[in-house]
């Protein structure tokens, strides 16, 4: 599977205790060599570590089973060129688990509210933005939105299968 975004890698500890293969694409120096260190101190012999952000090319050379994006998504102002590189590198039957800032309900402006304080920008969706997004990557909205605090997770499939 790829975690784009694993911070402090959290989720990656899930995965890999369930047994799985993690290639993870981290845009911060700070968190690879976090990531780094934590793999090595917690053994996660399954973990690849590597530059890698959204849109941009995650640099991965495999199809992925799944794609975790998880509070990556928030601070980008279009989802649509980011899914596309996700539905690049998603196998046939994959699946796509991602979570966006709500804007359906009062707690996603907040979190806006919120970020704007540290200056950082963060954009809310609801289905319909993240239904049009996923049809323009050529992928199908499967489940979704279901309540996760602040966020909405929704789960992605290639619109083939």
């Amino acid at each position: 599977m790829l975690e784009i975004g694993a911070g402090t890698g959290t989720y990656t500890d899930v995965f890999v205790r369930a047994g799985a293969h993690v290639e993870v694409g981290e845009p911060s120096s700070a968190m690879r060599a976090h990531l780094s260190r934590r793999a090595r101190s917690d053994r996660w012999s399954s973990v690849h570590i590597a530059d890698g952000s959204l849109p941009a090319d995650l640099r991965v050379g495999t199809d992925f089973a799944a794609v975790l994006a998880v509070g990556v998504l928030n601070y980008l102002p279009e989802l649509a060129p980011s899914f596309t590189t996700m539905a690049r590198i998603l196998r046939k039957d994959g699946v796509i688990i991602m979570n966006v800032p709500t804007a359906e309900r009062s707690a996603g402006d907040r979190y806006r509210r919120i970020e704007l304080l540290g200056r950082r920008r963060v954009y809310c969706r609801d289905r319909d933005d993240v239904e049009a997004a996923a049809r323009q990557a050529g992928l199908r909205l499967d489940d979704g939105p279901v309540r996760a605090g602040v966020t909405d997770v929704y789960l992605l499939r290639p619109r083939a299968w």
